[in-house]
């Protein structure tokens, strides 16, 4: 009877629980941008691939996008789980694509920074696309 209430004690605590290990965590990743432009106005959709995933990481990230002014910062963030218990993990890579919602943006020019990448130039205007890397667009 004692061992099983210290067992149950102990499984209260995560320093007895065998399972996943979990954070927040933030992705960085290539994002699609239309070199002809935005459209003006229009809700936007692009896709961002991500560099560079572990296939023994569950990683399932949303698009986090934020604008302050003329300003866009795009990333991927969630929640990175582990299982200590794996072993090794294979050296490859698991590139994803995620969609990203802009959002109608007004015409304009704006400056676009998604991870390490360089920043880019998004111009939005009322002869643009709305979809970028993703299912035909």
């Amino acid at each position: 009877m004692k061992r099983l209430a210290l067992l149950l004690s102990c499984c209260l605590f995560a320093a007895c629980n065998p399972g996943k290990v979990c954070a927040d965590a933030s992705a960085s990743g290539t994002l699609c941008l239309p070199d002809g432009g935005a459209l003006a106005d229009a809700p936007l959709s692009f896709a961002v691939q991500e560099s560079c995933g572990s296939p023994c990481v569950d990683f399932d990230p949303a698009c986090q996008v934020v604008r302050t002014g003329s300003e866009i910062t795009v990333g991927l963030v969630g929640t990175s789980c582990t299982d200590p218990n794996m072993g090794a993990c294979p050296a490859i890579c698991s590139i994803r694509t995620f969609r990203c919602d802009f959002g109608p943006l007004p015409a304009g020019t704006y400056t676009v920074r998604s991870g390490g990448e360089q920043a880019r130039t998004l111009v939005i205007s009322d002869a643009g696309v709305t979809r970028c890397g993703l299912d035909g667009g």
